[in-house]
């Protein structure tokens, strides 16, 4: 797989930028807003790239028309221009109002709020690799599941989320999609601890990642291991009784929240309702019960505002990933 490069600022080095914005076509203040030099964030650098995108190959340019306050600070974004992916042109949004600051636009000697737009090209370019196992997993936990024979009669799968280090160790290690079997997810946990991989390569530097796999036991084929499973936060069939169930609704329910101090959401509201008002209740009550794992582990508390889609189909709510930052 190719490495990327977000190019926005030409003031930031060329390893995460190049120069493309464009003035906005309506009356310019006096003096128009300006990058500020003095900020370090002002660019949309490898790390604000969709992991979706990259793994598609996802390219293109987003213009953005941004909102300027008096303060310099970005207040809103909206997409002039898209990309042609959904998923680039909300990270050229995000980038802009988290870390972007300007020198604010005057008129008449005083600070106002106005507008500019810049072009934020996203390109995949450069040398780069995802982990991969050094040894199968069949082999490094063999002994762990030595018993699996007799003691599961049918199938179990485990689906297991951690953080995979710069050495290649795993570590974090937590439970995503239970198998409903204590034992078995604590031995597919263990089995992860064990297991060494080949670290994420970023433009010949290696990168520590969030990784998920699925542990899987079948009485007839055996032990085996589906390396990266992309799963979204779980919710389970249980949260959502029969009988709230009238058939498959017109659309999806769409979530929004924050992951706040200790990685818990807050904020949970409903974005757009799937049809069914006791599904949407039901979706909204399982965000709720999410915790974001790494968050305990992060040098500061985070506030991150995100959403999230529930598609119901056939009795079940299939969460997914699209919006869990």
């Amino acid at each position: 797989m190719r490495a990327f490069i977000v190019a926005i600022a030409a003031f930031v080095p060329l390893i995460f930028v190049t120069a493309a914005f464009a003035e906005n076509t309506t009356p310019a203040p006096a003096t128009p807003p300006a990058l500020d030099t003095s900020n370090p964030h002002n660019n949309c650098a490898s790390g604000y790239y969709p992991p979706r995108a990259v793994r598609l190959n996802e390219q293109g340019a987003t213009t953005v028309l941004v909102h300027i306050d008096a303060t310099g600070k970005p207040t809103d974004t909206e997409v002039a221009t898209s990309s042609g992916f959904e998923d680039l042109d909300q990270a050229s949004r995000d980038c802009i109002v988290k870390n972007w600051h300007f020198t604010p636009a005057t008129q008449d000697g005083k600070s106002v709020a106005s507008t500019k737009q810049y072009r934020i090209v996203w390109k995949l370019t450069g040398n780069t690799s995802q982990p991969h196992l050094v040894a199968p997993m069949e082999v490094a936990c063999a002994d762990i599941f030595a018993d699996a024979k007799p003691r599961w009669t049918s199938y179990q799968s485990a689906a297991v989320q951690f953080r995979i280090t710069v050495a290649g160790t795993t570590m974090f290690p937590f439970i995503a999609i239970s198998s409903g079997d204590t034992l078995f997810d604590a031995k597919a946990v263990q089995c992860i601890t064990r297991l060494k991989y080949n670290a994420a390569i970023l433009d010949d530097v290696a990168k520590e990642v969030s990784w998920s796999a699925a542990v899987r036991w079948s009485p007839r084929t055996g032990l085996a291991y589906t390396d990266p499973y992309r799963i979204g936060p779980y919710c389970p069939d249980g949260n959502f009784p029969a009988d709230l169930w009238k058939g498959d609704p017109p659309d999806s329910t769409v979530i929004s929240f924050h992951i706040v101090q200790g990685g818990v959401t807050a904020g949970t509201a409903i974005e757009r309702s799937s049809g069914n008002p006791a599904l949407d209740q039901a979706a909204l009550k399982c965000v709720q019960t999410w915790r974001s794992p790494f968050a305990a582990f992060m040098a500061t508390a985070p506030d991150v505002g995100a959403n999230v889609r529930f598609n119901w189909r056939e009795g079940h709510a299939f969460v997914l990933d699209d919006g869990w930052r």
